[in-house]
This record gives C-alpha cells, structure tokens and sequence, in this order.
C-alpha cells in the first residue's frame, strides 16, 4: 500500500516539476512562471529572451519596477529588439518612470543602436587589426601584398575613433541602476536611521556613484541596496 501511494505522489508530482514557464504563463500564473524564468536566468546567466518573459510577467503581475530592470536588462543585450522596446515604454508609461537618461535624445539615437558592448568590442577589434598590420608592416611583410592596405587602415582607424567616443559618451551606463521596490527612501547617509530627503518612484532610474555596506550612494543620498540593482554586474 505504502508502496502505491509513493508512486502515486511522484505521477502526480511530475506535471508540476516539469513546468515550464511557458506554460504557468499561459495560464494566467504570472508569478510562477516568475520565478521559473528566475530560477533559468540564476543558472544559465543573463539572457535577452528569458528576460524579456521576466519583464512580461512582472509587468502583468503589477511590478513595474522589476519589470523595467528586467526589460532593461535585455534591451542591453539585445538593443535593436522592437517588442523590447515597446514593452520596456509600455511599463514606464504604467510606473510613471519616463527615461531621462541621453538616450532618449533623438540627436543621439545613433549611439544605441548597438549596446556597450557591442561598441566596445567593435573598439578592441579595431585596435587588434591595426596592431597587426603595424606588425606586418614592421616586418616589412605587406611589400609583396597585391592588396594596398591604405584603405583598411583608414576604415580601422574611423571605427576605433567612434567606438571610443560612444564608449566614452556611454560610460555612465555601467553605473546605473533601476528602483526594483515599491518606492526608494533616499537618505542623508547610509544608516537606517538617517534623515529621509527625497522618495524614489519604482522603475526610476538612477546613477550610482558608489556603495556603503547596504546602500548605494546616488547623485542627492543614499539608497538601500534591496530597493535599487544595478543594470550592469
């Protein structure tokens, strides 16, 4: 007897274990299928699609600032996804979290249509080529080349002067950060007990200049490190 009602228990279990998030999702189970995408990103890293599905369900599940930081998060990865995009406006339009950050200046859209870093690593390749072909060149190796390589040189130097500018000009992204709680109490100084300034709206975005145990220093005070998680880590 005892025997069938383990067996019982574990076919009964089994449709439970193997759910997918996927499925929790289509059900209308938006925090289970949370935690499941969650628990995917925890053991296969950062992924712009199981981000973009935690954003969905955070954004269902009324959590606005988690589901900014989420579509945040995959909008680095993937930075020319449209769906991205319009959730990631959708959700600041619900938190009343509107991005005030450079890249929302259509002057400067250019500068995101790749993300960090893919411009980073158009960068570093662009120095590896020209290294390389000094070498050549040191070697006196490029002589008996039927290619002229002036061409390459310039072309390789344009696309290193760029991607160091919008580096540069982009810096600032790998210090910022999303309030993922309700709202952020920003403090005179990192103890609990300190004077509160200001209150922080869910989803806002912040830049963090630098951290204090359990807080975060911002641009007016400190902010607990539970309310606020940097986009970049």
């Amino acid at each position: 007897m005892n025997k069938i009602l383990i067996l019982l228990f574990f076919a009964l279990s089994i449709p439970a274990f193997g759910q997918t998030g996927n499925d929790a999702y289509a059900k209308g189970d938006f925090a289970s299928a949370a935690k499941i995408w969650e628990e995917e990103l925890a053991a296969k890293g950062a992924n712009a699609s199981l981000l973009y599905n935690l954003g969905n369900a955070r954004y269902r599940l009324g959590e606005y600032g988690p589901a900014i930081y989420a579509y945040e998060r995959a909008l680095i990865l993937a930075p020319r996804s449209p769906d991205i995009k319009a959730n990631l406006d959708l959700a600041r339009k619900a938190a009343a979290a509107f991005d005030e950050s450079s890249q929302s200046n259509r002057l400067l859209s250019f500068l995101y249509w790749m993300s960090y870093n893919e411009w980073l690593t158009f960068g570093i390749t662009a120095l590896i080529a020209l290294a390389m072909i000094s070498l050549l060149r040191a070697f006196d190796l490029t002589r008996r080349s039927p290619v002229s390589l002036r061409g390459f040189v310039v072309a390789l130097s344009i696309l290193l002067i760029i991607s160091v500018a919008v580096v540069i000009v982009r810096h600032p992204e790998l210090n910022r950060a999303i309030v993922v709680g309700k709202q952020a109490e920003v403090r005179l100084s990192p103890f609990p007990t300190a004077e509160v300034k200001t209150t922080l709206k869910s989803g806002q975005s912040v830049q963090i200049e630098k951290e204090h145990e359990g807080y975060y220093r911002i641009n007016n005070g400190w902010v607990s490190k539970e309310l606020v998680k940097p986009l970049m880590y």
